[in-house]
């Protein structure tokens, strides 16, 4: 089975992504995004980029599938605020892997 790879978020931010062939989603309201979401891991994707602001707003729906093999979560950073969750979601992982941080 193919599994897809989806981008979640504003649209500033994830526009160029869809010229990478990625299916695009645009979305800056918590609850839409959400919805979003829900559908898009339904839909069999395996990868999901999503914005550091629009994933602090459904952080409990990420959270729910940080132990799953798939869908992935991946944090980028956003337009509008950036700080740096996704380089401690990163650092996090890596440390649960190997024990102890190395980046």
């Amino acid at each position: 089975m193919q599994y897809k790879i989806a981008i979640v978020g504003e649209k500033d931010t994830v526009y160029a992504f869809g010229m990478l062939g990625m299916n695009v989603f645009y979305t800056t309201d918590a609850k839409q995004g959400r919805q979003v979401v829900k559908d898009i891991i339904k839909d069999d994707y395996g990868v999901i980029f999503i914005t550091e602001n629009l994933a602090q707003q459904i952080p409990d729906i990420i959270k729910k599938y940080d132990d799953e093999f798939m869908p992935a979560f991946i944090l980028i950073p956003s337009d509008y605020n950036s700080e740096s969750i996704g380089l401690q979601r990163v650092q996090e992982n890596v440390q649960k892997a190997v024990g102890q941080n190395i980046l």
